[in-house]
């Protein structure tokens, strides 16, 4: 991004998606993909909010559960809470590239899920079912298996901050591992969080996480 508003009218159905002119006025009358700007609206429609969701008795189920039932609910929570932390901000650097108006503003809703939503929704897990949710935190970071997975992830956005090289691989790389973050890592980790529910056990933690799902869905289709 050269400037945050060109003064150049300019007609962005014959700009590419990324590397094109300066994006101008954020106008949807002229759509060259009409089906993101109705992705960016579908995103806006499923708004919801993790507090609406009662963990009370996720509360009592987690202090039921084996050591085996535990380990497998945390560690599969930190690497939840570990990659939500991180993909807004790696949505907002591949944004910087964009030269599509329509696309922009998916990014821009896409982004606003994952910081204001669904990590919200873990932090709302956390201070309603461990006893420290602050030790909790404290130990996502020091898991060297979840940061192992994470860094298998961030390493392709981290280009973008950290090294030159061709654009346009960096910009495919980092779109590529955002595919497969949404559309395969989530849902092995979302089908542990079903798996529970399923069972009668940590029931709220899975609604909130089917309303994620729900989410990533939309993401995966952007």
């Amino acid at each position: 991004m050269k400037t945050v508003l060109s003064t150049k009218n300019i007609d962005t159905r014959l700009q590419p998606l990324f590397l094109g002119e300066p994006l101008s006025l954020q106008r949807y009358d002229q759509l060259k993909y009409p089906k993101l700007y109705e992705l960016a609206e579908q995103m806006e429609e499923y708004f919801w909010r993790a507090k609406e969701v009662s963990l009370m008795k996720d509360r009592n189920d987690y202090l039921e559960l084996s050591d085996a039932e535990r380990f497998v609910f945390d560690t599969n929570l930190k690497w939840q809470t570990a990659t939500d932390s991180m993909l807004s901000r790696s949505l907002n650097t591949i944004g910087t590239y964009v030269s599509n108006p329509e696309l922009e503003a998916c990014i821009q809703v896409w982004s606003f899920f994952e910081s204001n939503i669904h990590s919200r929704s873990y932090s709302h897990i956390l201070k309603n079912v461990y006893p420290d949710e602050s030790v909790f935190w404290d130990s996502i970071l020091t898991d060297e298996e979840v940061t192992r997975r994470a860094n298998e992830i961030k390493n392709d956005y981290d280009t973008f901050f950290n090294s030159d090289g061709d654009v346009k691989q960096k910009i495919f790389n980092a779109l590529l591992s955002t595919q497969i973050t949404e559309g395969l890592s989530f849902y092995s980790s979302f089908v542990c969080s079903f798996f529970f529910a399923a069972r009668g056990k940590m029931e709220g933690n899975g609604k909130i996480i089917k309303l994620i799902a729900r989410d990533e869905n939309l993401h995966v289709a952007v």
